[in-house]
């Protein structure tokens, strides 16, 4: 009997050493360490393509593109800076340096370099996108394994020059506005921003005046009043104008004559004048603003929008 215990207790013994020597879910292998990242320290961001470089500069808290100093977005560069910044890898993929299936070959690979002042702080290569969506492949720089980073991110650093751009086409303080001048071809109104007394209201019961409360209309300068509701429309949709996208192939000096001009007058002019469309077909109005220093358009629907018949804006 004592021979039988001993037996088993050295099988029990034997199974618990090859279970803990074999466990299929043991990762045999150590991920590299990425260097950490501030986003708030990168000054420079390059994104190299087979084809084409884009190269995206901080500059006075501010980021530009290419060499043309294109404003950029800020919202699009926060988001890419922010996934710089959380990039880690999860898993080991491939050591057999086949790039082509993980669409890390030459032609297809992004190729990310990121920098401190002039010191790189991360280089590595972006491939497609993980079936299950949630890693995309990638790889570092000198380093020929395959690994999966967290993320699906492929299509971030595959934006373009007008994907980037920062599109605001026009910047006012719409509390400083005093004057409004609009213009088509036929006719233009100025239009004034005045404070007058609200007309009293006696009270039913002993005639006394409630108040001395004041508004502000919108008026020309023969005192014909223009509706407040749909001036004060038009000003929200022109605040923080977003553009459709540029115009590369033409300056705002080959623009001469627009259909319909719009000034908002604060501290300073702000003009807006819109052209008209190539064809009728056209879904898109072409336009130039004293606030950027390029030509852009914008979708039929919204450059409509922003040119009301001046007749309509009557009270």
């Amino acid at each position: 009997m004592k021979k039988e215990f001993i037996i088993l207790l050295i099988l029990i013994a034997g199974i618990c050493l090859y279970l803990f020597i074999y466990n299929p879910d043991k990762t045999n292998y150590s991920l590299p360490d990425l260097p950490e990242i501030s986003k708030d320290k990168i000054s420079r961001i390059e994104i190299g393509k087979s084809d084409s470089l884009l190269i995206l500069k901080q500059k006075d808290h501010k980021w530009w593109i290419n060499s043309e100093n294109y404003p950029a977005d800020p919202d699009k560069i926060n988001q890419l800076t922010d996934l710089i910044e959380k990039i880690k890898l999860t898993a080991l993929v491939s050591e057999s340096e086949n790039f082509t299936r993980y669409d890390l070959d030459p032609d297809k690979k992004i190729t990310i370099k990121v920098m401190y002042g002039k010191n790189v702080r991360l280089n590595f290569d972006i491939g497609k996108k993980v079936p299950s969506f949630q890693h995309t492949f990638v790889r570092l720089d000198k380093d020929k394994r395959v690994y999966h980073a967290n993320g699906n991110f492929k299509d971030k650093f595959n934006w373009t020059i007008d994907d980037l751009r920062d599109k605001k086409v026009t910047s006012f303080n719409r509390s400083k506005i005093n004057k409004i001048i609009l213009g088509n071809k036929e006719k233009k109104i100025t239009l004034l921003h005045k404070e007058v007394p609200v007309k009293p209201d006696l009270n039913e019961k002993d005639g006394e005046k409630k108040s001395d409360k004041k508004e502000f209309i919108w008026e020309i300068e023969d005192g014909q009043k223009y509706d407040t509701f749909k001036i004060e429309r038009l000003i929200t949709s022109l605040d923080g104008l977003q553009c459709a996208g540029f115009i590369y192939d033409k300056k705002k000096e080959d623009y001469k004559k627009p259909e319909y001009t719009i000034i908002i007058q604060t501290e300073k002019e702000h003009k807006l004048s819109i052209f008209s469309k190539i064809d009728e077909q056209s879904s898109y109005y072409p336009l130039i603003s004293s606030d950027i220093d390029y030509p852009f358009s914008l979708s039929k629907y919204l450059a409509e929008e922003i040119m009301p018949d001046l007749e309509t804006l009557k009270q």
